[in-house]
């Protein structure tokens, strides 16, 4: 979107509307030019609060299909998950990843989550996957740091390998199977330079 010396707004691909309508959509094949885009649209999708355009949300699991995400380096995932953690609803980024496909090649240890039970009787929204976004989005309502927000992003990451699947599981101790799955999470090579 523009504005011409008369003020005339020029609007080619009707922003207006999908500004209006909180909608982000690509304007061009060059969209697929670069897979950070990607991590952008779900980040800008947390932080505005928008929806994504179903053609555009095709076009980004599109990209994953093709393998494009996976040339991405840790160094900008990290960038951008970082910005999206501090967003007022962070699940919406992972919401967004994750309807595209590409949560599961950058964080397959997230991705995992969705679908393990939980007892009830402790988490009444059972998901483990819904569980963790809930937790995200509470520790940004309290205005929580950034180390605070990635530790409740992978708060339950053991859960994944105990749990599993399936039909509700006691909770058994994971600590263990916990201790390899962190190690296997990319963190940020200066996690202790985390705010």
């Amino acid at each position: 979107m523009a504005q011409d010396e008369n003020g005339q707004l020029i609007d080619p691909y009707h922003g207006q509307q999908d500004l209006q309508a909180r909608l982000l959509r690509h304007v061009s094949p060059a969209f697929m030019e670069d897979p950070v885009r990607i991590l952008r649209l779900a980040r800008f999708a947390a932080r505005f609060g928008f929806e994504v355009a179903p053609e555009t949300l095709a076009l980004a699991r599109q990209m994953v299909d093709n393998g494009e995400v996976d040339a991405l380096v840790p160094e900008r995932v990290w960038q951008e998950l970082a910005k999206g953690l501090m967003a007022d609803q962070p699940s919406r980024m992972f919401r967004v990843l994750r309807q595209c496909g590409a949560l599961a090649r950058i964080l397959p240890e997230v991705d995992a989550l969705f679908g393990v039970p939980q007892r009830a009787d402790y988490h009444p929204e059972i998901d483990t996957g819904d569980h963790t976004m809930r937790v995200i989005d509470t520790a940004a309502a309290m205005s929580l740091p950034l180390a605070a927000r990635f530790a409740a992003l992978t708060h339950d990451l053991g859960k994944a390998l105990t749990l599993g699947r399936g039909a509700a599981a006691p909770h058994r101790p994971r600590s263990s199977r916990g201790k390899t799955t962190a190690r296997t999470v990319p963190a940020p090579a200066r996690a202790s330079r985390l705010p």
